[in-house]
């Protein structure tokens, strides 16, 4: 990503080479994903459980409003938003479809799922948990700014959110829709609101965002709670030796017939079945005891 970067910023903007760019950033994510998994014993699948209505909703919110405030926030001197996204206007349809949905899902596998997973390694330790979002978050901003866009501040801000959504969700896709959504909006709205000739909606939509975001942390606890109790269930039903079926009560009982011997002779088979201890033979004439 940094030696894309570099090379998109020594050279000339075009819709194409935006769209070549968020191609090579997505594959980049998804290979970086893969060799965690496979070789970091980082589960993709452990990321990609069910997603909670709730908690969608108010990450959806709170991307919206954040997209609002990047349009205040992200300003430079050329007028561009940032240097490899080109002229934003007119937006072709291809820049649009690969800054606001190819970009996010590469960005976020790479630096979410891969770095800031292999630095906490599902460690519920508060210190070890937000150091590994702030390292994330400064290693997300040096391939922007290598690319020309202003605001630091605002960059290492949006990476240390995404990466609270990620450790309070323990989902993927949360962070991979806030940050598609925030781009989608900033995109769509940059035109109009970077000019404006007052700022004074900024201090709208950064408290709308945090209130959103806070939302999102209280039903995300709702939600992480209910799942633990399910799997806290399963656990114990799994452990639990299951219980002989019980004949009913009305049920007549099972008569099983012996076999019949081979021998069809009763005497004979009567004498096979006895047992004797002494046979007596001196004289035939006399009896003999049993």
């Amino acid at each position: 990503m940094l030696l894309a970067a570099c090379m998109i910023f020594m050279s000339q903007d075009d819709t194409f080479e935006t769209l070549a760019f968020s191609i090579s950033i997505l594959l980049g994510g998804v290979l970086s994903a893969w060799i965690a998994d496979k070789f970091f014993k980082v589960p993709f699948k452990d990321q990609c459980g069910k997603l909670a209505f709730p908690v969608m909703v108010f990450v959806l919110m709170a991307a919206v409003f954040w997209g609002l405030s990047c349009c205040f926030l992200f300003t430079s001197d050329s007028g561009r938003f940032p240097r490899y996204y080109g002229k934003m206007y007119p937006l072709s349809v291809l820049q649009l479809f690969g800054i606001s949905w190819l970009t996010p899902v590469g960005e976020e596998l790479t630096f979410r799922f891969s770095v800031l997973n292999l630095l906490r390694r599902k460690s519920r330790d508060p210190l070890r948990n937000a150091g590994a979002v702030l390292i994330t978050a400064i290693l997300s901003m040096i391939p922007h700014l290598l690319a020309g866009t202003a605001g630091v501040l605002d960059l290492f801000l949006f990476g240390c959110i995404a990466g609270f959504i990620l450790v309070r969700t323990r989902s993927i896709a949360y962070p991979i829709c806030f940050h598609l959504a925030a781009n989608l909006t900033a995109m769509i709205s940059y035109e109009k609101l970077s000019h404006a000739a007052t700022k004074d909606w900024l201090w709208v939509t950064l408290p709308l965002a945090v209130c959103f975001l806070g939302g999102m942390m209280l039903a995300a606890s709702k939600q992480q709670a209910e799942d633990e109790e399910e799997e806290k269930q399963e656990s114990e039903a799994a452990s639990e030796p299951e219980e002989p079926e019980e004949e009913p009560e009305d049920s007549e009982p099972v008569v099983v017939k012996p076999e019949e011997p081979e021998n069809a002779d009763p005497i004979r088979a009567y004498l096979d079945s006895q047992e004797y201890d002494e046979f007596v033979e001196d004289d035939p004439d006399e009896p003999y005891e049993e």
